[in-house]
Parts: structure tokens; C-alpha cells; sequence
């Protein structure tokens, strides 16, 4: 891009931005490093919701040092990929004690050495607490300086070097939040308002393809390629104590199940716990890629069960179960009570009498709020782009995925992907339960047994089949 060009793109977005910053509530560099740290797969308004309570249990890296990581993870479970940060964040408390006094160190090669820490974390934390120049590269900086022809790169290294390279040292720290500011409000990932935006003139993106977005535009099945980097997305899970948790609710309702179901069972890691434990278990969904790798990892794992693909809302299988259970997101994925129902009823069919149903429901409006939040992650393997929105008025979440998967000769396939999610109330369930016959004995807050208060973010349903007991 001509350097003029440059110059007015910056001129526009410091006329329009002129008091961008960080949303991030943070008294003290040791606040703001864990705050970063949180960010990741996470919006600013849901970091400061876990931080709140955080910071008041664990003032300081002395305090959090001492913490264990399970008792970490209870107070940020509202952020993404919760467990794993909760072990990093009490690591790297630990060398902070350990190497720097309980400080947080001023240069960005000590950060950068922390636990949990990377390129854009400790950039942001030498920048806005140092005051040294730095160029944080998020996956908003990333997708609008392509877009508007400052970098051309294609990892975030890349861009970082090209926007030092062309930038003035004075400008990195206010480009960097106007351009955050920019790709959230106009530029956004999957739907551009190029007709709203004032860079038209100057853009090089302005309303034409995004470089590697994929190609033609098309939409693939969900799954095709989100199935390439599932495990890694759901690396914090913790499947076995799913297990442990519908093991003691069919126990407190007095069951005690010998077949069950794995309704959306995903690629399998949701239905192994209970092949271990001896159960005779059926695994269920709709994506053919993940039922591929269900089915390879069960021979790896030299575990006997059967995987089926099926739609959830066409259940037609061999046999019947006493146990049927559906957990994450896969109950948000049925759009219309019509769909709720041909799912109850599937399942219903598939139950002997006195058998039971165990389901979770996600409220994403919880975890979401009503903006939007986008990310960027970068692997040797793979490349994932993402950026979600919620609209409370439909109770409807969707979620725009860009994956790139790296090919034997060292290309990238891409795939582009929409998954949209529904926030069911806790009567339209009920009401769908009772009306395909199902007798609901009891609502739950998810992975606890008190009685919900309204305010859970996810709540856990157990019906029977009417014959029993």
C-alpha cells in the first residue's frame, strides 16, 4: 500500500477511535497479565466477571501461587478452555514468587517465559504497563490490517513484523486497540458492513474476497472441518467426570442402566468413559467425520462399541437402551420446538419402559452476552478463525468458523462453516417432555444437585420413560 495510504487510514481510524483501549478492569500489572491470560477464547465482558470474584479470593501471585488449580478453575469456569488456564495461571504465579519476588517483570523476554503466555499477551502487557512499544497481533488486528492492505502476511508473526516495519513506533499502542475497535464494531469476520464503513475509499478489502477466506464463499456441513481440530477445542472438557456425574444421578433415581445411548456423541470422547466402565454404549451423530474418528480412536482405544451416524431428530436404530444421555451443546442445536419434539420422540422409542433420559441445556446468552466475540488460533496443523454473536430477541447464537487444515505438502484445505445454537427455556423442554409421553423427575444445576435459582448457565434434565417404577 502507498505510504498516503497508509497515512489516511491511520488519520480516519484516530479521528473515529480517538479514545480506543482496553475493556479489561485491572488495577496492577499482576491483574492485567491474568486478565490477558483469561481473554483467550473469551470476551473482555466475560473476564471481568470471573476477575471479580478472582482478584478478591487471590489479591495477589503470592495468594494464587497457593491456589490449586481445581479450586482456579471453579471461579473462571465462565471463560473458555477454564481448566487449562486455571493450571497455568497458578504455574505462572508460582514462577513469578519463585524468579521475580511476586512481581511481574518489565521486558517482554521474561513474560514470555511465563506459563500460559504468549506473543500477543506479553506485547500487551509491556505496552500498556511498561510503556515499551510493542505491536499486539489479535485475531481483530490480524483479519482488519489484511483487509485494509497494512500486511499481507499470513501468520501472525508475519503481520506483526510488517505492521513494526510500516507503522511509526508512537502509533503501535492506539492502532492497535482502534484496530480491535474497528474489526469488532464494522470490519467484523464473517459479515464486513463495507457499505458502513468509512475506510471505503482506502480499503483494499472493501466488500471483495478476504485473502485465504476460504475461496468461493460456500458453506460446508458443520463438522467437515471443525472435526480436524474438535480435540483441540475440547481439550478442557472433562469427559470422565460427565461419566461421574450421570453415574450418580442414575444412582440417586435408583437405575442402574447396562445399555446406554450417547446421543451427539462428537467423535467419540464422550461415549469411551462409559465403555470403560463396562456399560454396553451406542454412540450417536450426525457428522460422518466425526463418527470416522470415533470409530478409529474405539480401535486404538481397543474398546468394544458400536458408532452410528444419524440425525438426532430421525433416531432409527437397532435394539433399545435403558439409559439415553446428551450433554454440551447438542440438545442448542435443535432450532424449533417442531425439532425438540421429533428428538424426544426418537429417543423415546429407543428407551425401554423405565428408562431414562439425561440432557443438558446451554444457555448461551450466559457465556456470550449480546455482542460479539471473535478469535484467532494458530497451530503448526491448522489455522481456526471464529467469531460468534448473540441475539436475545430469537434467543439465537451463530457461530461463523474459518478452518484451515495443513495437507501433506504443506498447503492449507479450508473450510467454512456456520453452526447456530438455540437458547431453549426451561418450560418449552418441559412442556416438548411431557407431550411425547416422558414423566420429568428432576431439573438440576449441571454437575451439581441443588435446586436451580434461575441464574445457571447450564441446567441438566432427567425424564423416564413412563413404565417404570
Amino acid at each position: 500500500m502507498a505510504e498516503i495510504d497508509a497515512g489516511r487510514i491511520l488519520d480516519l481510524l484516530n479521528y473515529h477511535y480517538p479514545e480506543a483501549g482496553t475493556s479489561l478492569k485491572c488495577r496492577n500489572p499482576f491483574e492485567f497479565l491474568v486478565a490477558v491470560i483469561l481473554s483467550a477464547r473469551s470476551t473482555d465482558e466475560q473476564v471481568n466477571r470471573v476477575t471479580a470474584p478472582l482478584f478478591e479470593r487471590y489479591p495477589d501471585a503470592f495468594a494464587l501461587a497457593e491456589a490449586s488449580p481445581e479450586e482456579v478453575a471453579r471461579v473462571i469456569r465462565g471463560c473458555g478452555l477454564y481448566r487449562s488456564k486455571a493450571g497455568n495461571l497458578v504455574k505462572m504465579s508460582q514462577l513469578l514468587v519463585r524468579k521475580h519476588g511476586g512481581r511481574v517483570p518489565d521486558t517482554w523476554e521474561d513474560i514470555i517465559s511465563l506459563p500460559g503466555v504468549g506473543r500477543k499477551t506479553a506485547a500487551l502487557v509491556v505496552s500498556t504497563w511498561f510503556g515499551q512499544p510493542a505491536f499486539p497481533v489479535d485475531t481483530h488486528v490480524f483479519r482488519v490490517s489484511r483487509r485494509l492492505g497494512l500486511a499481507r502476511g499470513e501468520k501472525v508473526e508475519e503481520v506483526e513484523k510488517e505492521l513494526k516495519a510500516g507503522i511509526d513506533k508512537g502509533r503501535w499502542f492506539s492502532l492497535h486497540h482502534q484496530l480491535i475497535a474497528h474489526g469488532r464494531s464494522v470490519c467484523l469476520s464473517g459479515k464486513p458492513k463495507c457499505d458502513l464503513c468509512f475506510l471505503q475509499e482506502v480499503c483494499s478489502y472493501s466488500g471483495g474476497k478476504e485473502l485465504n477466506s476460504g475461496g468461493t464463499g460456500e458453506v460446508d456441513t458443520p463438522y467437515t472441518g471443525l472435526a480436524g481440530v474438535y480435540d483441540y477445542l475440547m481439550q478442557s472438557v472433562d469427559y470422565e467426570g460427565w461419566c461421574c456425574y450421570v453415574e450418580k444421578i442414575v444412582s440417586r433415581h435408583g437405575i442402574a442402566p447396562e445399555r446406554v445411548l450417547d446421543l451427539a456423541c462428537g467423535n467419540g470422547n464422550s461415549t469411551f468413559p462409559f465403555a470403560r466402565r463396562g456399560y454396553r454404549v451406542t454412540g450417536v451423530d450426525s457428522s460422518g467425520e466425526m463418527i470416522e474418528q470415533a470409530r478409529r480412536k474405539s480401535k486404538e482405544l481397543s474398546l468394544e462399541m458400536e458408532f452410528v451416524a444419524g440425525d438426532l431428530r430421525d433416531l432409527d436404530l437397532q435394539g433399545k437402551f435403558d439409559l439415553a444421555v446428551l450433554y454440551q451443546d447438542g440438545i442448542n442445536y435443535l432450532l424449533t420446538e417442531e425439532e425438540l419434539g421429533r428428538a424426544f420422540s426418537g429417543v423415546y422409542r429407543h428407551l425401554d419402559e423405565g428408562g431414562y433420559l439425561v440432557f443438558d441445556l446451554n444457555f448461551p446468552g450466559f457465556y456470550h452476552g449480546e455482542g460479539r466475540e471473535s478469535c484467532r488460533v494458530e497451530e503448526e496443523d491448522f489455522i481456526l478463525e471464529w467469531e460468534s454473536s448473540y441475539r436475545p430477541e430469537l434467543r439465537i447464537r451463530e457461530i461463523l468458523l474459518l478452518v484451515y487444515l495443513r495437507k501433506e505438502d504443506g498447503s492449507f484445505e479450508s473450510y467454512r462453516e456456520v453452526h447456530t445454537e438455540k437458547e431453549h427455556t426451561r418450560e418449552e423442554i418441559i412442556r416438548n417432555l411431557e407431550r411425547i409421553g416422558f414423566v420429568l423427575e428432576e431439573v438440576y444445576p449441571t454437575f451439581g444437585f441443588e435446586v436451580p435459582q434461575g441464574s445457571d448457565p447450564r441446567l441438566t434434565f432427567v425424564a423416564r420413560k413412563e413404565g417404570g417404577k
